[in-house]
Parts: structure tokens; C-alpha cells; sequence
């Protein structure tokens, strides 16, 4: 079950800027699906893209948050890496942070 994460914890957008989830959520909401750095999640990638598309305009952030490298991150995403608002979690620490247990997730 999710939890509340810890606000300390860093995210890294495949472009390489650094900051707190806590920094990353000062002016909105973060909207993230997660996605695992396997080939097979790149099935899910077309929901994840809905679901960004449709809450755009909303007073929130979408992103995907790829558990893995950029190299994982582009092997899932594709074309879409460079479209969408994209963190990497190599180590995992965004994941534990929520108590995710099973993904893909939507948090």
C-alpha cells in the first residue's frame, strides 16, 4: 500500500536535474506512473501517455518515473522519453519511499 514518502528523497529527470520530491512538488501535485526498467513495461507506456494527455491541464504535474537508468528509461519509453516529463530512480529510493510493492503503479 502507498504511503506518504519521505520529502527528502531525490528524483532525477533524464535531462540530469536533481531535486527533493519535496522540491519537485512545491507549485503542483506530482501525477507519476511507475514504471519498471524492463522491456516488457514499454506495453504500459500507452496508459501512462493517456493518462499525462488527460490531466495536462489540471493543476497537477504527469510524469513517469522509471525505476532503472537512462538507458532502461529510453529501452521502455522510446520516442516518448523526450515527450514526456520523465524522472529516473535507479536504486529504487522513490519506490521504497512510497511502499510500492508491485508495478507498474500510479502515484
Amino acid at each position: 500500500m502507498a504511503q506518504d514518502p519521505d520529502l527528502t528523497v531525490e528524483l532525477t529527470t533524464v535531462r540530469g536535474v536533481t531535486r527533493s520530491l519535496d522540491a519537485w512538488t512545491t507549485s503542483f501535485h506530482l501525477a507519476a506512473t511507475v514504471l519498471p526498467g524492463r522491456p516488457e513495461a514499454a506495453g504500459y507506456v500507452r496508459i501512462g501517455k493517456r493518462i499525462a494527455d488527460v490531466l495536462g491541464g489540471s493543476d497537477c504535474r504527469p510524469a513517469f518515473v522509471i525505476v532503472g537508468n537512462e538507458r532502461a528509461a529510453r529501452r521502455v519509453m522510446g520516442g516518448a522519453l523526450d515527450e514526456y516529463f520523465c524522472f529516473l530512480d535507479p536504486e529504487g529510493a522513490f519506490v521504497k519511499a512510497v511502499g510500492l510493492t508491485k508495478l507498474p503503479a500510479f502515484v
